[in-house]
Order: C-alpha cells, then structure tokens, then sequence
C-alpha cells in the first residue's frame, strides 16, 4: 500500500517542541471559546438517557425521574433518517452521472464500484453511519473520519461533535481550510508498541531509546510514557459530554489501572523547517506527555487528503457548532420534568399522609424531617393533628399538554408521524390529518436533506481515496442494478472519468405507504396516456421503461418486493453514435441499446469504418461490425418487418482484407449475419479483459 511520507525527520529538537506546544495552546484556546456548548452537551446526554439531574429530590423519597422528551425525538429522527438512506429499493448507495456524453460507461463502472464498497469492501459503514444518525440530532454536530487501513481497503468511523476541535469562527464545511484536531485516549503500552514498531516517530533518540529500556511491571506500565502523564479522567482533556456518558454507563476510566494518554491528531497546513510554503500535514502529538509522535504529508500523488466530514443538524447563523434538539428541546425537558414529578409527588403525600405536631407534643427543640409515611413516636398522641392534603391541581395537567405540543413543533414527533389518532378529536377529518402529517414529513424531509448533503462529501471522499490507492489490478465483485450482485473485474482506467456523484438516499424512503402511493398515482396516469404504451412487432403491447420502472418501485414496496427481479430493468439511456466511434479508438465496443436511433448509427459507424477501421486492431474491428449488425436486426424489428441479410460493403469487410478485396470464399456477397466474435470475457462496461490487445 502506499503511504504518507513521513517528516519527522525534518524536525529539530526545538521545532519539535515548539510546535507540540503551539498545538496544545491552540486546542486549549479552542476547547475555551467553546466551553459553553461542551457544558450543555453534558446535560443534554443526560436527558437524553433519562438519568436524573444533580440534586436531591424534593424529599426524601420524592419523584426524581426524566420525562424522555429529548430521546424521543432523537429516535424518531434517528429512524427515519436510517430509513432514508439504507430502506430502499435496491442496495446501491450512490448513482454517478457523467460530466461529458462520453463517460456514459465510465460513469456506471465508477457507480459500480462506489456501490460495491460501501455494501461489501467496507462493512462498518452502516453500523458507523447508524451510530451518527442517532447522536447527531442530540449535539447538533456530529464527523465521519476516513483513511485507508493495513488491508489494503478504506475505513470509515463515526466521531462525536465533542471529540473533534475546531476554531469556533469555522464554516460548516470548511473546516479542512483551518486546522482540525481529533483527541482521543491511547494505553501507554501501545503508544510504545507503535514506538518500538516504527509506527510513531520521536525526534528526540535519548528519549526513544529510554522507551526501549522502559519496565513494565505486573502488566502496569512504569516507564517514561506515564511517569508524568496526566490521568485519563483528567477534567482539563475530557470533554463533559464524554464524562457524562462514561458515568451513564458506569464506567470508570481509570479503574483499571492502565496507564492512558490523551492523543490529538492535527490536520492543517504547517511551514516545515527550512521551507517558506506550508504543507499540508498531519501532526500526531501526546497531550500528555506534551511530546511529538509524528508528522505525515497529507498530500500524495498530487492529491490532498482530508480526512474528516462533518454533519450539522440545523446550522449555527454565527459559529461552526450547530444547534440540536437539545438546543430547543432541553429547556421544555427539565420543565415537563418538574412538573411530571410534582405529579408523583403529590399522588404519594395524598396516599402517605404525614404527620404535624404540636409543641406540647413533648418535642420542643427538635428538628424532625416530615416526610409521606413517616412517624415519631410521640408523649401525648392528643397533640399530633393530621392535615389532610390538597387533591392534584389541574393546571399541571395543562401544563404537560403545552410541552407535548411544543415539543412535537419543534422536533416533527407528531401523533399523526407515529400513527396515533390526533388528540382531542373525536373523529379527525382525513383532509386534516394527512395536512398535519405532509407539514410533519416536510420538516423531517428538510433535516434529512441536510444530512443527505454530507453524505454526498464522504462518497466524493471515498472517491478520491480510491483514485489514490485503489490497485490497478485488482479484481473487483462489483454490486449490480438489482439485489443480485454480480462478479466482474473492473479495469482500473475505466474510473478515471469526471463524474458527478449523487446519494440514492431520499426522504421519501421513510415511509413505504407514501412511495406505494405515489406508485400506485403514476401507473394510474399511465394507463391512460396512449404514448406510455410501445407497440412490439407481433402487434401486442408492453408498457415503457418508465412503467416498468415505476413498477419496480411498487413492488419494493412490499415484504415480497423480491419479485420487481422479474420486472426488466431499465434502460441505459441512448448513447451518440459519434461518442460510440471515439471509444471504438480506445478499444471499447459497448452493447446496442434498443433507445438508439438505429439508421443513424448504421450510417455513423459505416462512415467511421470507412475512414478510421485500419486504425482498429482485428478484435476490435470484429466487434465493431458485429454491433452495425445488431443496429440493423433492431431496426428491421422496429419496422415490423422481418430480419433481412445485411448488405455487404466492400470497404468495410472481414479484418485483415485490404479496401476493395474480393469477398470471401463459400458464397456470394455477405452471409445473412456477420458471424458473431467469439465472445472475450468483458467486464461490465463492455471492456475487453486485462492484457487483452
């Protein structure tokens, strides 16, 4: 595999330091400016897993819970947001349309390939993508992180909002123009493994060697990387929104007793020694020990790599960090707690009355904690009087329907989004009903949408990865146009067109009843527009392209949507006659398609042939005249008349005569059908194989 180059070795001692302590200042500097944002993702991580805020309850052994407005809303999003992208009708991920006519087949060898990573070469990318659909709607902000690993394939992670610092002034989406700096922790032990294994780099070889005689004792590291370390729980390096979910899940960090530091990964543009332009570089520095591990070009083979995309749920009008449900959601969550437990409350003081007593109670001068169900031995039983308590309060009752519709505005969590029957109507008009829930499709539409966009960052990101490090030779299973995959190589240089690649996700892959509909609406159309139907050549008729496609799409619909295999699929879309010819140049002779205007590419090819066929090969040429035949089988049988010999031509015959030679022997004139080539194994753009002339 090819990798970075490495230099490290570029750096003194001092430029070393210098920029390992530049970097720690500017991570500092930034975690402050945004110190406000990591202080309320604490607290929304904690609304989100419903545990209950700091603080004693009312009193002792009152209601302490979390009404889970915040998680629901998350996972309503989180739902359909996953529907989008991965419930649809076929497993492709991306579709890649040509910039110029001529890259038509390039374009679908590209989509083949893209598609065949993202569902077989990289199994984490659903699980990952899985992962930042369900915390993106919480912080607001949410990254996915690309590199190419030691087997040879990329690899992708999900990284939360909280772990990756950026300047608080960065635009959304621009962050690669500034600096980006990923933290995360590392056991002592491994950093020096990765030392000792020529992974990591120090500039220091007192230092390096002094790792080499490092102890380790008990399986406890004791050498130089922790004897200075700060601690993995340290409040100064951990974020709180990580310190909140360690505690959810009761995690202790440094329980253990390993060792760990605290590592940040700097992407920016640095001034090496001895240069006066900057290059792009990732610098890997131990915030701990306050020392530089490494220093990697980001650039190979002219080509800059960033790593990192980020996601935004509704974009911030003045900084990078952008706003979540929990932004709008968390104020009305601590309210509706407030009031769910006072409800608790209150139905446990009326069922477990407590007790008042009075000075003669023999008491004086004591203090006694009054709580539901609790009593004092007393000397007069005379003296104790018994309150009766007040019933529940209606208003809190209104109270919980305000936050309930309020929290529905704003996070599209409706009754009608989650099939319940509207509230407060008896028998709800279809019109309203599906009014309210077209407006609560729209806005989880628009928020997808959003997310959509960063998706088609990571697929561009992945395509250039590939342009960098995808092997020439290797034998690609690609995914094809249905659920059925298929098994082809793949010649890398049919992957180096300009394309444009565009996510097959939609919004309206959330709801399979919407599609159906829609489906079912167009058909209907169809049916009754005479030019949706094409007449065959028996005098029976079949419906388009377009009806067979929207039948497909119906079918998916359904659990048996197995069946739309039988459906044939679309057609390519036709292809100009002189593009065909510039790629019969290169070798390339594709399939007819039965789009084509047929007489116009007869004519076309037959005139190319004439002027350009001695500058084709003998395979070639043979292919060539095997798809003018094609041409004119199809349009004889578009014209409803039976297949007829195809005219001979002198200036166009059997390879390797020269122009003007006689036919050749065993009959008069052209056979009925130019013989067919014997077919060479083709990849799926029609290309001759590997080492083919």
């Amino acid at each position: 595999m090819t990798k970075f180059d490495n230099l490290t070795d570029r750096f003194e001692a001092k430029d070393a330091d210098d920029l390992v302590r530049r970097i720690i200042d500017e991570t500092k500097n930034d975690l402050e400016d945004r110190q406000g944002w990591d202080d309320k993702t604490e607290v929304w991580t904690k609304l989100w897993a419903c545990q209950p805020p700091d603080g004693d309850p009312a009193f002792e052994g009152g209601s302490n819970v979390v009404v889970p407005l915040v998680a629901s809303a998350c996972e309503q999003f989180h739902g359909r947001a996953f529907s989008s992208c991965f419930d649809q009708p076929s497993p492709e991920q991306v579709r890649c349309t040509p910039v110029s006519p001529g890259d038509v087949k390039r374009a679908l060898a590209r989509e083949r390939v893209l598609n065949w990573q993202l569902v077989v070469q990289i199994p984490e990318y659903e699980s990952e993508q899985d992962r930042m659909m369900g915390f993106l709607p919480k912080d607001g902000v949410a990254w996915k992180k690309w590199w190419w690993n030691d087997d040879d394939r990329p690899e992708c992670m999900y990284v939360p909002g909280s772990e990756v610092i950026v300047p608080y002034g960065t635009r959304p989406f621009k962050a690669d123009e500034g600096r980006i700096t990923h933290r995360y922790q590392v056991a002592a032990s491994v950093i020096e493994d990765r030392i000792r294994d020529g992974v990591y780099t120090l500039v220091d070889a007192d230092l390096e060697q002094e790792v080499e005689d490092a102890d380790v004792v008990g399986g406890k590291n004791e050498s130089v990387l922790g004897s200075s370390g700060i601690t993995a729980s340290d409040p100064s390096l951990m974020s709180p929104a990580k310190a909140a979910s360690d505690s959810i899940e009761g995690f202790e960090p440094v329980s253990s007793g390993t060792v760990m530091h605290w590592l940040y990964e700097r992407h920016e543009d640095v001034i090496l020694p001895g240069d006066n332009e900057p290059t792009p570089v990732r610098v890997l520095v131990d915030a701990t020990d306050e020392r530089m591990l490494g220093v990697w070009s980001r650039v190979i083979k002219g080509v800059t790599i960033n790593q990192f995309v980020d996601y935004h749920f509704i974009y911030s009008p003045y900084g990078f960090y952008s706003y979540g449900f929990g932004h709008f959601l968390g104020p009305l969550n601590e309210i509706a707690n407030t009031v769910f437990n006072q409800y608790i409350d209150a139905g446990k003081i009326s069922n477990q009355p407590f007790l008042f007593y009075t000075p003669g109670a023999g008491l004086r001068g004591k203090t006694i904690d009054l709580v539901p169900g609790k009593g004092v031995q007393v000397r007069d039983i005379n003296q104790v009087k018994i309150e009766k308590m007040a019933g529940l309060d209606g208003t809190l009752a209104q109270l919980l329907t305000f936050i309930d519709r309020y929290g529905s505005d704003i996070s599209d969590n409706t009754d009608e989004a989650r099939g319940r029957v509207q509230k407060g109507v008896r028998e709800p008009t279809v019109r309203g009903q599906n009014a309210r829930l077209e407006q609560t499709l729209l806005g989880f539409g628009v928020k997808i949408r959003r997310l959509i966009g960063s998706m088609r960052r990571e697929f561009e990101l992945l395509d250039i990865l590939d342009s960098v490090f995808l092997d020439p030779n290797i034998e690609h299973h690609v995914v094809g146009d249905s659920d059925q995959p298929i098994f082809n190589k793949v010649d890398r240089k049919t992957l180096d067109a300009e394309v444009h690649i565009v996510p097959t996700a939609s919004p309206a892959f959330t709801s399979r009843a919407q599609m159906r509909q829609e489906a079912l609406e167009l058909i209907d159309a169809l049916v009754k527009i005479p030019t949706a139907m094409a007449p065959r050549a028996d005098g029976s008729v079949r419906m388009t392209a377009l009806a067979d496609e929207l039948v497909r799409r119906l079918l998916k619909t359904y659990s048996f949507g197995e069946l739309a295999n039988y459906v044939p699929e679309q057609n390519v879309p036709p292809m100009d006659p002189g593009v065909e010819n510039e790629e019969w140049i290169d070798g390339e002779v594709g399939d007819v398609n039965d789009l084509d205007d047929h007489a116009k590419h007869i004519v076309s090819h037959r005139t190319f042939l004439m002027v350009r066929g001695k500058d084709l090969d003998a395979e070639t040429h043979a292919k060539a005249n095997h798809h003018i035949a094609v041409h004119f089988i199809k349009e004889r049988a578009h014209l409803n008349a039976p297949p007829e010999p195809v005219p001979f031509d002198q200036s166009v015959q059997t390879i390797g005569q020269p122009p003007g030679a006689p036919p050749p022997a065993g009959g008069q004139g052209a056979p009925a059908q130019p013989p067919a080539p014997a077919a060479p194994q083709t990849d799926f753009a029609g290309q001759p194989p590997m080492g083919a002339a």
